[in-house]
């Protein structure tokens, strides 16, 4: 089963979880959670039913609707078109209506469910697969390699980044849900970190400088978390313990 497969499958899995037990959902399921990439996907899809659901239940039609309908389909208008009949009409009217108003809503909804887990599985996934392909850190930001590097405690809470000038430096550049990721390696007690940071605007809402779960896939570990400002995800080159050092 490909990554579209799985996907195609898990588009109509309920929000609520119902779906659980079904076994045409097992394995799908199965791969999305040991796939950090599929797995922050699937959260972002709940998300976003979850809100379009709520949305759309919270809609209660007029209490003679039934009867209005009934009345038009009974009109003396032998010659009359039925799409020309004034309830129809309004009915047709209402449709279009409430699909406008749930295509911009699933939009709307796609935007608020970036987590701090979906920007941990992106960084852990640049890191994995994107990250040699550039040139090393410009020497223009080599001071904040080293505010990083000789840093003492904790990451969270204590991160001092100015994304304008890193972007006037020319600091690595990725791209997340059509925003910009700046991404900084840095070296401390033999390890290497790669430390990628965003604006806060978008985001879910989340505990400040509460790192998420570790995601890991064997080879990298990542967490994330956000302060009144940024959000920040923390990628290092080995194992979750290793993480844990600076979270």
């Amino acid at each position: 089963m490909n990554e579209q497969e799985i996907k195609f499958i898990l588009r109509a899995y309920r929000a609520d979880g119902s779906d659980a037990a079904d076994p045409k959902f097992a394995e799908a399921l199965a791969e999305a959670q040991r796939d950090p990439k599929l797995r922050a996907w699937l959260e972002r899809e709940r998300t976003v039913d979850t809100a379009v659901f709520t949305k759309l239940d919270a809609i209660q039609p007029p209490p003679d609707l039934r009867d209005s309908i009934l009345a038009g389909m009974r009109a003396s208008r032998p010659r009359r078109q039925w799409w020309t009949n004034p309830v129809w009409l309004g009915i047709a009217a209402a449709i279009v209506l409430l699909l406008s108003f749930t295509v911009r809503q699933r939009f709307a909804a796609h935007d608020r469910a970036l987590s701090m887990n979906a920007l941990a599985a992106f960084a852990l996934d640049d890191l994995a697969h994107h990250h040699d392909q550039h040139e090393g850190e410009p020497l223009t930001i080599l001071d904040v390699q080293a505010s990083l590097a000789n840093s003492i405690g904790a990451l969270p809470g204590h991160v001092n980044l100015d994304l304008d000038k890193l972007k006037q430096k020319h600091c690595r550049t990725a791209h997340f849900a059509g925003r910009d990721v700046f991404e900084i390696c840095f070296q401390r007690e033999g390890h290497w970190y790669h430390l990628y940071a965003a604006r806060v605007d978008n985001f879910a809402p989340a505990a400040a400088n509460t790192p998420t779960p570790v995601l890991s896939d064997g080879q990298f570990a990542a967490t994330a978390w956000r302060d009144s400002e940024h959000v920040y995800a923390l990628v290092a080159g080995a194992g979750p313990d290793v993480l844990t050092k600076l979270i």
